[in-house]
């Protein structure tokens, strides 16, 4: 143990440089600092485990930080401890493990044994065979990073793998020492027909689904939809601020200020995995009313005295459904800022998939980005008027530039990805 606990103090020390020198969120390189020193640390983590109420990981291609946000923020409502949780995003092995390390004191001691992790669907596979898990969740499977992923068969395989080694890891264990006294459940998307049909291919969980029944269907939908599913949570759209959740024979209206039905489906994802570690209906409708929008989800953040909301965006279904809801505001400007580093994909043909026909703004919009050029051909292709496409490829310059320029009247929307996102917020 006496090599974990070098490798967890130099990872404190690299989180602390890191934010101290400004070089990051510190999110994930503490993981790979103590990964190098001891590759067995999750493992002496996953011990301390066991025994909590709360094991719950968070997968899917679009929503698995919003959700695990909702999630975290309804468990400490509902006067649970606040479960360690990466609202950060880094969903990757060291991302998690970085987590871990960041909730832990010097000795390895964890803050909670109560986890709400999202995880990578390529990580789940490896992190299964390590943590306990109680409930998997999985939000949607959507065409996502096709040089990762291909087509959304492979992920849903994944996905199967990822259960499947926790099936193995659970009949592995010695009985007699971690006694597990409920069978793990698997809570799927109930309108997607690829994630609905993981539990014919997976043996020893419970299934408990969830749908939603809205004026619309997601758009770009890769998996075909399943209409009229005999769920057992239901969401009601009620109104654009309104919804109403439907459980056996409760149902209960919740004031839901996140934009777009892809947070709607968040929220219910949500609701659903909640319910399955023993929350009430009312705690939970407090839980997602009190949540305000983490990580480039709806957040609002300042520079220069100036205001701006950002909505990440990776994906043609995701960016479509951001795209779609802003479109709708009052006088909204723009800036996108596209980056192809690993964590965001390198494959940029999802912006061709993506609607970007939804911006017929009269105001500029500015691309940014190490692939500032291509989103602005893509706009271009997208009926905007080439006098209203600001190149600017420095993301501080076109930040400067979008936050001076914007008008009292509009309001300043920043559309990046991940890595672009990571480095607007060290700004």
């Amino acid at each position: 143990m006496a090599s974990g606990l070098v490798a967890i103090s130099l990872a404190k020390l690299t989180r602390s440089l890191v934010k101290i020198l400004r070089l990051g969120s510190g999110s994930a390189l503490p993981g790979r600092v103590a990964l190098a020193l001891q590759p067995k640390l999750l493992e002496d983590f996953a011990a301390e485990l066991e025994t909590s109420n709360l094991q719950s990981i968070i997968t899917g291609t679009n929503g698995k930080t919003t959700t695990a946000g909702l999630l975290r923020e309804i468990y400490k409502l509902a006067g649970g401890e606040d479960p360690i949780s990466n609202l950060m995003g880094a969903n990757l092995y060291y991302g998690i493990l970085a987590e871990f390390i960041n909730s832990s004191d010097l000795s390895g001691n964890l803050k909670s044994n109560n986890f709400v992790l999202e995880v990578d669907e390529a990580t789940l596979p490896e992190v299964a065979k390590i943590i306990p898990v109680k409930t998997i969740t999985v939000t949607n499977l959507f065409r996502d990073q096709l040089d990762r992923f291909g087509e959304i068969d492979a992920t849903q395989k994944l996905i199967i793998q990822g259960i499947r080694n926790l099936v193995q890891r659970q009949g592995d264990r010695d009985v007699a020492d971690a006694p597990h006294d409920d069978s793990p459940v698997l809570v799927l998307n109930a309108d997607d027909t690829k994630v609905l049909d993981i539990a014919n291919q997976v043996e020893g969980f419970e299934v408990f689904s969830f749908a939603v029944k809205a004026d619309r269907e997601l758009s770009n939908l890769d998996s075909d939809p399943q209409r009229d599913v005999d769920a057992n949570l239901i969401c009601e759209q009620v109104s654009e601020h309104k919804i109403k959740l439907v459980y056996q024979e409760q149902s209960i209206e919740i004031d839901f200020k996140l934009p777009g039905l892809y947070n709607i489906y968040n929220a219910t994802a949500a609701a659903a995995t909640a319910l399955v570690a023993g929350v009430d209906l009312t705690s939970i409708k407090q839980g997602i009313e009190n949540y305000r929008g983490n990580f480039g989800r709806a957040e609002i953040k300042t520079f220069d005295g100036v205001e701006y909301q950002t909505f990440l965006i990776k994906n043609p279904t995701g960016a479509t459904e951001v795209l779609r809801d802003l479109a709708t505001k009052k006088n909204p400007k723009f800036m996108i800022a596209i980056n192809d580093n690993y964590a965001d994909g390198r494959d940029l043909s999802w912006l061709w998939d993506a609607e970007f026909e939804h911006l017929q703004t009269k105001s500029e919009i500015i691309c940014a980005g190490c692939r500032a050029e291509d989103m602005a051909v893509r706009l271009k292709y997208a009926g905007i008027k080439p006098g209203q496409i600001k190149i600017i490829k420095s993301l501080k310059q076109a930040l400067v530039d979008a936050t001076s320029s914007k008008q009292n009247s509009e309001t300043l929307f920043v559309l990046p990805t991940y890595t672009a996102l990571l480095e607007l917020n060290q700004l």
